[in-house]
């Protein structure tokens, strides 16, 4: 099983030394900022989510004022948070787009960028006290999402990493995996979700073909996201959504 990240130390070191411990406290994000030297603006940025412009040990974090998803907001704040936490020795500046948020969880500073940003938004520890043994689900991680103030993605894939279920949460575009979360019975066994192209007899490969805005949920073979021998012959579930306006979808796996 791999040992927890650099970012989520990190992260985990703020929120002790802040005395957070539960999700009501979690909402003073910007307060939280101020505390580490980061002041939080809203402006107009066309064309990027979150910038981030750092002096020393202080920073401005900008993002945009006409952004109506306050989850979406909330996790560009704390993704440039975690550029100034984890990254300011080597640039004083960065400029995050949404597919720095989105799809870059295969470059490894926006990933851990995110996974900062993930693990700040949605403790571990408590995380674990909300979803209790309770099956993930696109649903459930919709309520634990509500519950934090974050957006959805973040929500599945602390979900999934923190079930006790055989469980998987999956990032894709319109063709490819891009990103994947695993419970520890995957990690702890060392089963592996494949990346690279979507397997037509997957939920995903149907969803992104149609281009539109859908969910849908189906019984699929395991060999439709793995080439694992465990899972010859046997069944995920999987739930997934697409979402056309950003040309990116999520899918829940769970083993049955």
């Amino acid at each position: 099983m791999k040992d927890i990240s650099i970012p989520k130390i990190k992260a985990n070191q703020i929120i002790s030394s802040l005395g957070i411990s539960s999700p009501e406290h979690l909402k003073y994000l910007n307060e939280m900022c101020i505390e580490l030297g980061a002041k939080v603006e809203y402006d107009k940025i066309s064309g990027s989510e979150g910038r981030l412009v750092s002096l020393g040990d202080s920073a401005i974090i900008t993002v945009p004022a006409d952004e109506k998803y306050a989850g979406r907001t909330r996790f560009s704040i704390a993704h440039e948070l975690g550029h100034f936490t984890l990254h300011r020795q080597n640039s004083s500046f960065f400029l995050c787009t949404q597919q720095d948020l989105y799809r870059g969880w295969n470059v490894v500073v926006e990933r851990e960028a995110n996974e900062f940003a993930a693990e700040l938004l949605l403790p571990s520890f408590m995380v674990k006290t909300e979803i209790k043994r309770e099956v993930p689900s696109l649903e459930m991680a919709k309520g634990l999402a509500s519950r934090f103030s974050s957006s959805l993605m973040p929500a599945v894939f602390k979900f999934i990493e923190n079930t006790p279920h055989g469980a998987a949460g999956i990032l894709y575009s319109k063709d490819k995996v891009m990103y994947v979360s695993k419970s520890k019975v995957f990690e702890e066994n060392y089963l592996r979700v494949e990346y690279g192209d979507l397997d037509k007899n997957s939920v995903a490969f149907h969803l992104a073909a149609n281009g539109k805005t859908q969910k849908d949920k189906s019984k699929v073979h395991a060999e439709a996201w793995s080439t694992s021998e465990y899972f010859r012959g046997r069944y995920f579930i999987e739930e997934s959504e697409f979402y056309s306006n950003l040309g990116i979808g999520i899918s829940v796996l769970i083993l049955v």
